[in-house]
Formats: C-alpha cells, structure tokens, sequence
C-alpha cells in the first residue's frame, strides 16, 4: 500500500487482509537519534526522523502516532510507523529517497468510507486551475498553491513531479465535506492526502492537510454534517511598484517551432539504476525459478506497457513479453517465453523501463 506518484497516484492499493504487525524489538535493532513529541508521547528517528524533517515535517505529516513497527507485506517484512497525516514504510534496498514509502492513506480512508473515488463526480478543465488529465479532476486556488509549493526532495525531479511524488493525483473535486473532528469546510482528497480550507486561520494555515493517519487507525465512521465555511482566503496585501517604464514596440518573431517529441533513448540491461520512481507501475515480485515478473499500476491512469522492457541485471538480459495494458490498481504477471534469464543463485535484481527507454521501477 505504499508506493510514491508521486508518479504521482499513486499509487498502491491496500492489501485485502490486513498486515500483521509485530513488536519492534523482536525484529529492528534500537534506532539512534530519537526525537520525542510530548503531544503524542511517541518519537521518531533514523532515516524515518530524517525523511519526516526534510519532506514537510509537522504540517505535512504531523506527529508520530506509533513507534516503529514491522510489517508482514506480500513482499516481505518492512518497518513501518504512523503518522496523523500519513505512514512511512522504510525499503533499504531502494535509493533514497524512495527507500521510504507512503501510505495511499486517501484512498485508504475513502475506501474506509464505503467511497470509490473512481465513482466520484469528474471535473471539466478549467482555465484558472490545474488539470489532471489521469484522474480528470481540477485543482483550483488556494490547493493548486499548495500543491505546487510542497513536494519531495528528489533533485532528479521537477517541480510538478515532487509534488506528484508527496501527494499524488487528486481523487475528487473539490467539495463541502466535514472531517472527523467536525468541522464542515472545503475539501478535495489526493492519493496520500486531503487538502482543507481553513479561511478563519491565520494565512499560513488556512491550507491544511487533513489527519488521515488518525482517521485510517481509528476509523471513527462518517461526521455529522455541521455549517459549511466558504473557502475565502486571505490575499496579502501588494506591495507598491513602481510606474512601469514606456518599452519599445516588439519586432515581429518567427513562429516557434513545437518540441519534437523524445526519441526513445537504448535500454542497457547489464546497468544497476536502483533509484527508481517505481510510478506509474512498480515490480512487485520476481520468480526466478517461474521465470516471471508481475507487474502493478500503482497510478490512477491505465498504462499501455507496449514496448516497454523488463531487465534481469546479473545476466543483463531482457525479460521478454512485457505487454498489453494495466488497470488502475491491476497487477499482471508475465512468463518470459524463452530459456532461463534469472539467476536463482544471485540477488538478480529487475528494473522495468518505459517506451522511451526512462527507468519506471527497479526491484
């Protein structure tokens, strides 16, 4: 369930069953560094204190709920901790900063809900907001600022993908909800979060994240309906500028031309990428001994996997019949047609390329 979009929406379904966790001791050596938070009595430290600190800290993901616990997931046993605002599950064999993974939690708690946000009501594209074409939903102001301003630290991203990779791709529009502590605002829910309009709070805080953390563990039901708050947010003041200067009239320039598309760019399965976004589509599962790969959608999007190229690193070898399209949330296994290609005696790892010969997931 935990996966970043980043690609965005990621994204990563919630497993049917539910994990089972164990104590930390039994399984996770005692972690240094701590830092305590006496509102909860809970502390966080190591990579998760220092994820927690570099990505938004308390207004992202608020404090700690838990400490650090391990996790039974389909693919192994990983050390997880909540959060108000959401949950990190630590993947050391991943590069930072991909080797700590968030919860889905606003999928979580809409599913939690009874909702299926792919029933939602779809926006139409407007001129003043942001459009998704994978969730065909807007962002308008003031989320689409906030979005835009926060997102995580991945040098290797732009903009618009750090903050795919922090929150996701919105679930719904926006509309007048009430979140579990009662208040009846202005809301729209993402893959990892659920942005609330606080109009009566001081301007920096009148775009909230809402305590999904809290609500997944709890699961307190649905809040009785109170009075809706119009989301007017407070515009600072200008700031006076001086009388703009007459500039010459602009010489006529040449039409420009569109930006050719990339060009697929040559897959070398022999090379060791490792820090993969593993968005739109993560590798789940590799058979050495079946010789197959299976293959989720963890986006919001479907994805034609036409042309796409799955390595075996040690062999540097492609894994053939990659194909065919996923759902959102599908997962897809696929038998590689030929001989042997996966060492069953090596840590052969796997990395999956797009169309265009860019590094999807790496396992």
């Amino acid at each position: 369930m935990y996966r970043v979009l980043i690609v965005l929406m990621v994204v990563v379904a919630a497993s049917v069953v539910a994990p089972r966790a164990f104590a930390l001791e039994t399984l996770i050596p005692t972690q240094q560094d701590p830092r305590c938070f006496a509102e909860t009595g809970q502390c966080i430290s190591g990579r998760f204190r220092q994820y927690w600190e570099q990505n938004g800290a308390l207004a992202v993901f608020g404090f700690p709920l838990s400490s650090v616990m391990g996790q039974e997931a389909d693919d192994g046993m990983f050390e997880t901790q909540q959060f108000e605002r959401n949950s990190f599950e630590l993947h050391p064999e991943n590069e930072p900063p991909y080797d700590v993974l968030l919860g889905r939690l606003g999928d979580d708690r809409l599913k939690q809900l009874k909702r299926d946000w792919q029933a939602e009501p779809k926006g139409t594209q407007r001129p003043d907001c942001r459009w998704f074409v994978e969730s065909n939903h807007n962002v308008c102001e003031p989320f689409r600022s906030y979005w835009q301003n926060h997102g995580l630290q991945d040098p290797a991203l732009n903009a618009y993908g750090k903050s795919l990779a922090l929150f996701g791709l919105p679930l719904t529009e926006a509309t007048i909800e009430t979140n579990a502590a009662g208040a009846t605002v202005v809301m729209q829910w993402f893959e990892r979060a659920r942005f609330e309009c606080h109009p009566n709070n001081p301007p920096e805080y009148q775009v909230l994240l809402g305590l999904l953390g809290q609500e997944v563990q709890d699961n307190p039901g649905i809040p009785p309906a109170g009075v809706a708050v119009p989301c007017t947010i407070t515009a600072p003041a200008p700031t006076p500028q001086p009388t703009p200067q007459p500039q010459p009239t602009p010489q006529p320039q040449p039409t420009p031309r569109p930006e050719p598309e990339p060009a697929p760019q040559p897959v070398d399965c022999s090379a060791t990428p490792r820090n993969a976004p593993n968005h739109p589509v993560q590798i789940t599962q590799i058979d050495k001994g079946a010789e197959t790969v299976s293959l989720k959608n963890v986006s919001t999007a479907v994805v034609n996997l036409d042309g796409w190229t799955m390595c075996s690193i040690t062999g540097g070898q492609e894994h053939e019949g990659i194909g065919g399209t996923l759902q959102p949330g599908q997962t897809r296994t696929f038998q590689h047609p030929g001989g042997n290609i996966w060492n069953n005696s090596d840590p052969d790892h796997g990395a999956l390329y797009d169309a265009l010969g860019r590094l999807v997931s790496y396992r």
